[in-house]
């Protein structure tokens, strides 16, 4: 393939927990009616021309599959939202547990939303300290470099046939956007995220196909749209963003989820070895 494969990364539009943590508890809630313009607005500024995107990923909580449809509504006319279960934000609040798949399909179904929710397994909202969807840091890792994996194989999958650049969108969260981007800088001007709500970065993949994490880097346009100057950051300043990103989190107040003990909302007997 002479294209490249470019990721449109989205952080969903304000939702109802992000009026202040007392809403934390919140169990997978909706959008704000604030957060619904946002759409509209970034959907005009960002993605009036929705013909090149050829994919378009979300996360499959509630508030990630409405700003979906809300911005890429023109997309969704001849192809499904794709649910991906690894997208999904990364705490045990209550906010950040999805629903359940039985549930999420009748509630897709009731908002007329076209979404495959064929990777969206039982237990994908299980957020067990021992398992999977763990709260704690490798395990939001693996599920990130997970994505990264299945966007970069449709993406070439896509580009079998045409030399031309290959355009797919990913929503998701703001903690979880770090995660994906590996992009460390700013990371705590807001809480648990440097992202804002409905906010917009496009991302190229580093390497070849043989490279296993599917390492991103952001487009220089896209530094340069949000005001950021020079390249990105590089690996060695990376880590130690992170590191200071792991401290700064944990200073707002939010759990150390580099440690087991520290990483959940929970008690720890509340969790079980799987």
């Amino acid at each position: 393939m002479s294209g490249k494969i470019i990721i449109h990364a989205v952080r969903h539009a304000q939702g109802y927990h992000n009026l202040g943590e007392e809403f934390f508890h919140l169990r997978d809630p909706a959008l704000t009616p604030f957060g619904q313009q946002q759409c509209i607005e970034r959907r005009k500024a960002s993605f009036q021309d929705q013909s090149k995107f050829k994919l378009i990923a979300s996360s499959p909580m509630m508030r990630t599959l409405h700003t979906t449809s809300l911005i890429f509504d023109d997309a969704i006319q001849t192809q499904d939202i794709l649910a991906i279960p690894e997208a999904q934000e990364i705490s045990d609040h209550g906010c950040d547990i999805g629903t359940d798949p039985a549930l999420l399909r009748e509630m897709t179904l009731r908002n007329e939303w076209p979404v495959d929710l064929s990777l969206v397994p039982e237990g994908w909202n299980d957020k067990n300290l021992y398992g999977p969807n763990s709260p704690v840091t490798g395990a939001c890792a693996a599920r990130a470099r997970t994505v990264r994996r299945i966007l970069r194989e449709k993406g070439m999958a896509l580009s079998r046939d045409t030399n031309d650049d290959i355009h797919i969108a990913l929503v998701a969260h703001g903690s979880f956007m770090h995660y994906f981007s590996n992009d460390w800088e700013n990371s705590t001007t807001g809480c648990g995220t440097g992202w804002k709500n409905c906010e917009t970065r496009r991302y190229v993949f580093q390497n070849d196909d043989l490279d296993e994490n599917a390492w991103l880097v952001e487009t220089e346009e896209s530094r340069s749209a949000r005001g950021m100057k020079g390249p990105a950051p590089s690996a060695e300043e990376q880590r130690k963003l992170y590191e200071k990103t792991m401290v700064g989190w944990v200073d707002q107040g939010l759990p150390d989820i580099r440690y087991l003990e520290t990483a959940s909302v929970m008690p720890m007997q509340e969790h079980s070895r799987l």
